[in-house]
């Protein structure tokens, strides 16, 4: 297949899923507890959707997807691996995200860690090993794993509104991600203090940089939630850096 038919399907399925979530106006989580605070913002069932910053910001990541692919498609060098699957993993981050904060479904929740954790253990094997066989072999195992230790370790928290008994991924989930990431650093200062650093070096630390400017706008505005007077919400900020930061190791790993 020629690299512009593969580009070209790869932006439409990113959009069709997009536009699915959408659809899904209608099948919005009637929370019974509309007083309950998910990432510092209020439910709200009147809109289109319940979280409006959470799930909007979400879409940043869909906007990186398509500028990635856009950034492939100016050049006639064959596709890479790479090039191929990051880009749509981005994408589905973002879907996944604009899912669970706009809808609060159970499945939307578990799919939105599920590609997240899928793109950080991928971008990990790749700094690792390459992009070959042995880095894919190491990256289904390591999202297994890690996916493992979310979903299956105790304890199980009773959810009244879903009737059933749920991982509490909060901390766990947290845990896994911020080593994933530190591990992900760590391994490419490695090689970068091997090689020299290089210009297109910085862009690695634009992607920390931004990381730290999402985690601190997460931090700073979700401490005391109930009197939160600012209008600024610190997940939404979260979703921006993070997608930036995505797209600048992206760009990286191109160049290189």
């Amino acid at each position: 297949m020629k690299k512009g038919s593969i580009l070209l399907l790869e932006c439409i399925f990113l959009q069709v899923l997009l536009y699915l979530v959408l659809g899904l106006y209608y099948t919005k989580y009637d929370n019974p507890h509309p007083e309950v605070i998910f990432f510092c913002e209020q439910n709200r069932n009147q809109s289109l959707f319940i979280q409006e910053a959470n799930a909007w910001s979400s879409v940043s990541y869909q906007v990186v997807a398509w500028m990635c692919i856009l950034l492939l498609s100016l050049d006639d060098i064959p596709l890479s691996g790479y090039e191929i699957i990051a880009p749509m993993l981005i994408g589905l981050v973002g879907i996944g995200s604009l899912a669970f904060h706009g809808l609060v479904h159970l499945w939307a929740g578990l799919v939105d860690y599920i590609f997240l954790d899928a793109y950080i253990c991928y971008e990990l094997s790749v700094s690792i090993f390459g992009d070959n066989r042995i880095q894919r072999i190491f990256y289904v195992s390591l999202t297994a794993c890690t996916l493992l230790v979310v979903y299956l370790a105790p304890p199980l928290i009773y959810d009244e509104g879903y009737l059933l008994y749920l991982p509490d991924v909060g901390l766990s989930s947290l845990v896994i991600v911020a080593t994933l990431i530190t591990a992900f650093f760590i391994t490419n200062a490695y090689l970068i203090k091997n090689r020299g650093i290089l210009r297109k070096d910085l862009l690695l630390i634009l992607a920390l940089a931004f990381l730290i400017c999402g985690f601190s706008f997460w931090l700073a505005f979700n401490g005391d939630c109930s009197s939160a007077t600012s209008h600024i919400q610190g997940h939404a900020a979260w979703h921006v850096f993070t997608s930036l930061a995505m797209g600048s190791v992206f760009v990286h790993r191109v160049i290189h």
